[in-house]
């Protein structure tokens, strides 16, 4: 749902409970991020990072880490780079939508990067032993791989929601794009 307008008196109810559901998510989401970093800042161990290891472990297969380290790779700063720029590219020279919206995707990846690699500094909370030999460098909180991925697929769905596409094609694509890559 897209607004065409500032004026808010004239928004349906759906409207107004769509940007509450959306700002007690947000508030919800900053709580819970709080609460992880308030841990993190105390250099508490995550009981739940050892209980996941042990169940991951329980079944792990080489196959299956090597379609784990695929998926891990459209997390990573090079791939979200390159897809990026050609996001980019498609929305400067092939689409009908205003350059801004291009220029909100750059201005978002560099902004996320940025938030990123400040509270990674912030926090300092070294790598697991048994992941760092696999993937990574530096800090591990927050995850660049998760915040990048979300902020990219996030914005790739959105080009979804507002394109001229049929609902199927859509949920297709959306799906995709949620399952496949976040």
């Amino acid at each position: 749902m897209r607004f065409n307008s500032t004026d808010f008196q004239n928004l349906s109810k759906m409207s107004l409970a769509l940007i509450l559901i959306r700002l007690v998510a947000l508030f919800v989401s900053f709580y819970i991020l709080l609460s992880l970093a308030d841990d993190v800042w105390e250099d508490e161990t995550f009981r739940i990072d050892s209980l996941v290891n042990q169940f991951v472990a329980s079944f792990n297969t080489p196959w299956l880490t090597q379609v784990m380290g695929y998926i891990t790779e459209t997390g990573s700063v090079p791939w979200l780079m390159v897809s990026t720029i050609l996001v980019v590219v498609y929305l400067l020279l092939l689409s009908d939508k205003s350059y801004w919206v291009a220029m909100f995707l750059v201005i978002n990846m560099l902004g996320v990067s940025g938030l990123t690699k400040g509270l990674k500094l912030l926090f300092e909370r070294q790598r697991p032993e048994d992941i760092a030999a696999y993937d990574g460098t530096g800090f591990s909180f927050p995850s660049g791989h998760t915040t990048g991925a979300i902020t990219f697929y996030g914005f790739v769905i959105y080009l979804v929601v507002i394109s001229r596409l049929s609902k199927g094609w859509k949920w297709g694509l959306m799906d995709f794009l949620r399952y496949g890559f976040c």
